[in-house]
Formats: C-alpha cells, structure tokens, sequence
C-alpha cells in the first residue's frame, strides 16, 4: 500500500521524533522526513518551496515549541499525535477509493493539508519562504499531470517519481 518514499518518510518522522527526545510525533516531524527524503524535496522545490528555509522554521519550531523528554526516561517511543494519525488515514483512505495502487509522499503532502491549524502548513503556505503553495496548487498540479517524473539519461533514476495523475474527489 505504502511505496517505498512514503513509508521511509512515516518512519523517519518517528525517527526524528525519538532522536530529539520529542514525546509526541507531530505533522512537521512528517514534513521535515518529507523535506529530507530527495523525491519529496524535489516535488517542494518543483512547488517553489525553499528547502532549507522550510528547514530551519521546522526545526526553530522543534527547539522553541516542543517539549522534550526527560533524559532519565530510557526505553520510550513517542506517540503520534491525532493529526498526524488523522493525515495518513485521510491518505490512506484516498488510496483506497482512486485507481492508485500505493501510497506515495505526494500523496503525504498533499494529505497534511487536512490540518488545516498545523504549524507545517503554515509552513508550507508562507510566502515568505518563497512556498506559495496550496493544497489546491498541488491537486491541480497533480491532476493537470503536470508534475511528472523526469529521466536524466538512460540509466538514471527519476527525479522525482512520485507523481501521477489522480483524482481527489474529497476536495
């Protein structure tokens, strides 16, 4: 159900999570695994969004806004918050009714929009970091077929193979 990207992303926003001592796992710990896996970073910049600037806000807000466990707390795993389960259930669940065969980061971005109050799309629609992007930007993009992937050469992986043409019919 999951391809490859999407599920390395899930798993490293846990990752994350755990190696900053962050008790829960939150949407912009899946927008920063988002950001640091190279397909979903390509299909961000393809949006106008400057990684590194989205970078920094994210881990700004990771210092400044995230409470942290006690380092005398050794065996524990930090929970997923209900938006981050919320995210990937509504991804999920659009899988399950498109002709889609697997799960893919864009379909993860794309899905972190229906949290609407989360700090990583806020992130995702500030201008000031040049990402002027919208969940409507992305689903047009995505049913004009206009990100596609790209081949280099011959032997070459796609730049970003994350993209097809879908229908999200719960806009």
């Amino acid at each position: 159900m999951f391809d490859k990207n999407a599920e390395s992303a899930i798993q490293n926003a846990a990752e994350i999570a755990k190696a900053r001592r962050h008790e829960y796992v939150c949407l912009e710990h899946l927008l920063y695994a988002i950001l640091d896996n190279q397909d979903g970073s390509n299909l961000v910049r393809s949006l106008g969004g400057k990684i590194d600037g989205l970078k920094h806000m994210l881990e700004d807000f990771f210092d400044l806004k995230l409470e942290t466990v006690s380092a005398r707390k050794k065996n524990y795993e930090p929970t997923h918050t209900i938006g981050f389960q919320r995210a990937v259930e509504s991804a999920i669940i659009h899988i399950e009714y498109s002709s889609a065969s697997s799960l893919t980061i864009g379909d993860l971005l794309v899905c972190l929009f229906t949290e609407k109050d989360s700090h990583a799309v806020h992130f995702l629609e500030a201008g000031t970091q040049g990402m002027l992007c919208r969940r409507t930007t992305i689903v047009e993009r995505f049913a004009a077929n206009i990100l596609k992937p790209r081949r280099i050469g011959r032997n070459s992986k796609s730049k970003c193979t994350i993209i097809r043409t879908r229908t999200y019919s719960f806009l």
